[in-house]
C-alpha cells in the first residue's frame, strides 16, 4: 500500500529590483499582482521581463524559475537555478530551490547534493534551516538512507520545533524501517499539530496493522473513509485487516470497492485473489492474480499465487510455468519453490518433485541443535556400512507413518540405524523391522555420524517413485493389543466399519479436510457397526456420538498409535478423511476409504481412485463444493459392499 509523497513547501519572494536600476512601476505590480491571482502564464511573462531588465538579480531569476515549476517547465526553471547559483553561489536559496526542483522529478541525488550545498551556507532563519533539513530528510527517504533521513528529521525538528509535517515523513521513514510502534507514535503527534490530516491517520492504521492490531486498523480505515470516502488505498487496507479478522466476504467487498475506484490498485487486485481463493472461488481469483502481472509483469507476488490458483485447479503445467516465473523475480522466496515441488510430485514428476522439495529446508532450517549431534547430511551418497545413521521424523504424525517404509533400505546397506520419532509413534514403529532403534523426538544425547530427515530418503535412496514395495504393508499390530480389542469388544458378525472425519484442528487445512461427524454417521447404511478412530473428539461431534449410542468408542484405548492400530486390525473396513489415521490404515495394509477436499493434498495425486502408496487403499474426491456427493457416493459402495459380504461368525 502506497503513502503520500513527502511534504515540502516553496515560496515566491516580491523582492523588489536593485535601486541603482528602478523596475518600470507597472512591470513589477503587474508581475506581483499575477502572482497574487496565481495568474501563472502572465506572471511567467513579467519576470522574463524583470529578468531581461535585471539579468544580475539573483531573487528574480529565483521567482522565475518557481513559476516555471508550477507551469512543468521544469528545464527551464533549472536554467534559472543554476544562473541563481552561478551568481550567487554563497547563498542557501538558490541550492535549496533547485533541490527542491530535483526532489520534485525523482532525480533523487541531484537533490541530496544540493541540500548538502545549502547547508554550506544555511539561511538564518531557523524555519530555513528546518526546511532544508526535512527536505533532505524525504530524499535520504526516497534513496533509502533511513537512519541518515531520521537524523535529519531530528534536525529539522531542532531548528524549528516540532511540525506535523516532520513528525509525518519521519513516521513514513520508521515504517519503511519496521519500526511500527515509534512510527505510530510519530504519526500521533502529527495529528495531535492537525486532526484533519487524513494521509497521517490513514498511514498509523497501516502500522497498526502490521502490528497485528487489526480491528485498530479497521477503525482508522473507517474513519479515515467517513472523510475520504473515494480513498482507494483505505478501501484496499481495510479488505486486509477484515480477511485477516476472517471477515472474509466483507474483505472481498472492501477489494472490490477499490478496483472499482482505481483499478490499477495492483495489491487490491492480488488480495482479492487471495481472498476468493480462501472462499474456494479459484477461478475468479486466477481473474484478479491476471490483473495483477498485466499491471505490474515483475510482480512476484501475483504470478506466485496465480500459480497456487491454478494448482488448486489442477492445472499443473500452467501452475508451474507461474512458478518458474515467480522464482526467476524473486530467487530469495524459497516458498515459490516449495509450491513447486508440490506441483511437481503431484504430477508424478518424481526426481524432481524431490530435489525441489529440499527447499523446505530453505525455508525452516533444521535445529542447530540436532545438527550438532547428528553429523553430516546424508545425501545417498556416502557409503553406510557401519556407520551410525539417525534418521529424523519431520513435519507430521501422517507423514511419519508414510516415510517410514523407507528406514529398511538404509539399514540394508548396513548401516546402525536410530530413528528418531514423536513419543505417540514410537510403541509402533519398534515394529517396523529388526535391528531398528526407535527413540522418542528430542535433542539426541549422542553423537552420531550422518542424518537424514525421513522425507528426504526417497531423494537419498534414489528411490523416486512410491513402488513396487511401496504398496506391501510395512506395520504391524501388536497382535496382543488385537486379541484385547477383540475380547472387549467382540465381533457381531455386521460390517464392522472404522470411522476418523476430523484431524488436527491446528492444521491450516483443517476446514478443508474436515466434516463434522453427524454427517458421516448420516452415510452409514443399516448394517454397518461404526467404531471410532479417534482419541480426542470436537466438543460438537461429542453430541453426535451420544445421539449414536451404539457407536463404539473405546478412548482409553486408542491413546496412542499402537491402541489405533490394534482397532484398524479389528474393524473390516477404515474410512477416515486425510488425517495420519489414513496413513496408519494404508501402512498396515488394512482396507481404507479415504474421503479428499478437491484441493487434497499433492500425495494423493490427481484424477484416480486409488494410491501407489497404498494398494488397499480407495480414494472418494470432492467433485462439489462440500461432502455430500462424496457421502452419496461412500454410502452407495458400502450399501454394496454389504450385499456382497456374508455376515462374519462372531469372534472374540
Amino acid at each position: 500500500m502506497s503513502t503520500t509523497p513527502a511534504r515540502s513547501v516553496n515560496r515566491l519572494t516580491t523582492a523588489a529590483p536593485p535601486a541603482a536600476q528602478p523596475a518600470t512601476p507597472w512591470t513589477f505590480e503587474a508581475a506581483a499582482a499575477c502572482v497574487r491571482q496565481a495568474d501563472w502564464p502572465r506572471a511567467r511573462l513579467a519576470y522574463e521581463d524583470l529578468v531581461r531588465q535585471h539579468p544580475q538579480h539573483v531573487e528574480l531569476r529565483c521567482n522565475l524559475g518557481l513559476i516555471e515549476q508550477t507551469l512543468g517547465g521544469f528545464e527551464a526553471a533549472l536554467i534559472q537555478f543554476d544562473e541563481a547559483v552561478r551568481l550567487q553561489p554563497d547563498r542557501a536559496r538558490p541550492y535549496l530551490l533547485r533541490a527542491d526542483l530535483h526532489k520534485s522529478i525523482d532525480h533523487h541525488e541531484a537533490a541530496l547534493l544540493d541540500y548538502d550545498l545549502a547547508l554550506l551556507h544555511p539561511p538564518a532563519e531557523l524555519d530555513a534551516q528546518a526546511h532544508v533539513h526535512a527536505n533532505r530528510g524525504t530524499t535520504l527517504h526516497a534513496l533509502g538512507r533511513h537512519q541518515e533521513a531520521l537524523r535529519s528529521f531530528d534536525q529539522a525538528i531542532d531548528c524549528a520545533g516540532e511540525t506535523a509535517g516532520v513528525h509525518y515523513n519521519r513516521g513514513n521513514v520508521l515504517r519503511s524501517l519496521g519500526r511500527h510502534e515509534e512510527a505510530v507514535a510519530c504519526f500521533d503527534q502529527a495529528l495531535l499539530h492537525d486532526a484533519h490530516d487524513l494521509q497521517a491517520l490513514f498511514n498509523r492504521g497501516l502500522c497498526l496493522g502490521a502490528l497485528g492490531r487489526w480491528q485498530a486498523a479497521l477503525d482508522a480505515a473507517d474513519l479515515v473513509l467517513q472523510h475520504w470516502p473515494d480513498h482507494a488505498g483505505a478501501h484496499s487496507a481495510r479488505g486486509d485487516w477484515l480477511k485477516n479478522l476472517g471477515q472474509r466476504q466483507e474483505a472481498l467487498a472492501a477489494y472490490d470497492r477499490a478496483v472499482a475506484l482505481d483499478p490499477a490498485v495492483g495489491a487490491a487486485h492480488l488480495n482479492r485473489g487471495n481472498t476468493l481463493r480462501e472462499l474456494g472461488r479459484a477461478e475468479e481469483a486466477l481473474l484478479s492474480y491476471d490483473r495483477t502481472v498485466e499491471l505490474d509483469p515483475t510482480d512476484w507476488e501475483g504470478h506466485y499465487n496465480r500459480g497456487i490458483a491454478l494448482h488448486d485447479l489442477r492445472r499443473m503445467p500452467q501452475a508451474l510455468q507461474s512458478y518458474s516465473l515467480a522464482r526467476r523475480l524473486a530467487p530469495q522466496e524459497h516458498r515459490i519453490e516449495w509450491n513447486e515441488a508440490l506441483a511437481l510430485l503431484m504430477s508424478q514428476r518424481w526426481h524432481e518433485g524431490w530435489l525441489a522439495y529440499e527447499s523446505r529446508w530453505r525455508l525452516d532450517p533444521p535445529d542447530p541443535g540436532l545438527l550438532s549431534q547428528a553429523g553430516a547430511l546424508w545425501t545417498g551418497a556416502q557409503a553406510l556400512m557401519g556407520r551410525r545413521v539417525l534418521l529424523v521424523a519431520e513435519q507430521g504424525l501422517g507423514d511419519t507413518l508414510q516415510f517410514c517404509r523407507y528406514v529398511p533400505h538404509v539399514l540394508a546397506r548396513g548401516a546402525q540405524v536410530t530413528l528418531m520419532v514423536p513419543e505417540a509413534l514410537r510403541p509402533l514403529l519398534q515394529s517396523l523391522t529388526p535391528g531398528l532403534r526407535v527413540i522418542t523426538q528430542t535433542l539426541p544425547s549422542e553423537r552420531y555420524d550422518l542424518h537424514c530427515p525421513l522425507m528426504s530418503l526417497p531423494l537419498a535412496l534414489r528411490r523416486f517413485e512410491p513402488g513396487p514395495d511401496g504398496g506391501q504393508a510395512y506395520l504391524q499390530a501388536d497382535p496382543l493389543l488385537v486379541g484385547q480389542v477383540l475380547k472387549g469388544h467382540p465381533h457381531n458378525g455386521r460390517l464392522r466399519v472404522g470411522l476418523a472425519w476430523s484431524g488436527n484442528p491446528r492444521n491450516p487445512s483443517d476446514a478443508q479436510r474436515s466434516m463434522a461427524l453427524a454427517l458421516l454417521l448420516q452415510a452409514l447404511p443399516a448394517g454397518v457397526q461404526a467404531v471410532v478412530l479417534q482419541g480426542d473428539v470436537r466438543e460438537e461431534d461429542e453430541a453426535a456420538m451420544a445421539r449414536h449410542p451404539g457407536l463404539i468408542h473405546d478412548r482409553p484405548g486408542l491413546q496412542g498409535f499402537a491402541g489405533t492400530a490394534a482397532w484398524c486390525e479389528a474393524v473390516d473396513l477404515v474410512i477416515t478423511v486425510d488425517t495420519s489415521i489414513a496413513h496408519l490404515a494404508g501402512a498396515l495394509g488394512r482396507p481404507t476409504w479415504v474421503m479428499l477436499h478437491r484441493m487434497a493434498d499433492w500425495r494423493w495425486l490427481m484424477g484416480r481412485d486409488d494410491s501407489p502408496w497404498y494398494p488397499h487403499t480407495r480414494l472418494f474426491r470432492q467433485e462439489g463444493p462440500d461432502w455430500s456427493e462424496v457421502l452419496v457416493r461412500v454410502r452407495s459402495a458400502l450399501n454394496r459392499r454389504l450385499q456382497a459380504q456374508p455376515l462374519r461368525p462372531t469372534v472374540g
